[in-house]
């Protein structure tokens, strides 16, 4: 139903004439968002965050503090990991639950950190 109505319904009278390249881009965006849905599901308490040009895949609270989390749908390398743990760190010092939430831990999701789960 959700492929349905946030991907081919909106489409349908231009389907036949997307190239592969572009339902390919489409069908990924899809799965991207049911991706980090089901990332979101297995912490129940998790919402995303949004103020201003901030936001920030989920954020939940733990027994130690809050934890913020990327979610990538794709595997990622060492490098990549740690930039976006660092991209994490500066954003959430600028956004207002920074100050409130001074116990904050950043994790990465990616396609391999599921399959760990």
């Amino acid at each position: 139903m959700r492929f349905w109505f946030h991907v081919y319904s909106p489409h349908r009278t231009r389907w036949t004439g997307y190239s592969e390249e572009e339902k390919r881009a489409l069908l990924r965006e899809h799965a991207s968002m049911v991706f980090e849905d089901c990332c979101r599901r297995l912490h129940s308490e998790a919402a995303r965050y949004w103020e201003g040009n901030l936001e920030f895949d989920f954020v939940r609270g733990s027994k130690t503090g809050t934890v913020v989390t990327e979610v990538k749908f794709k595997s990622l390398s060492k490098r990549e990991r740690r930039q976006i743990h660092e991209r994490l760190s500066r954003n959430w010092a600028r956004c207002r639950l920074a100050a409130k939430h001074p116990e904050t831990a950043f994790e990465v999701m990616d396609t391999e950190t599921l399959e760990l789960i």
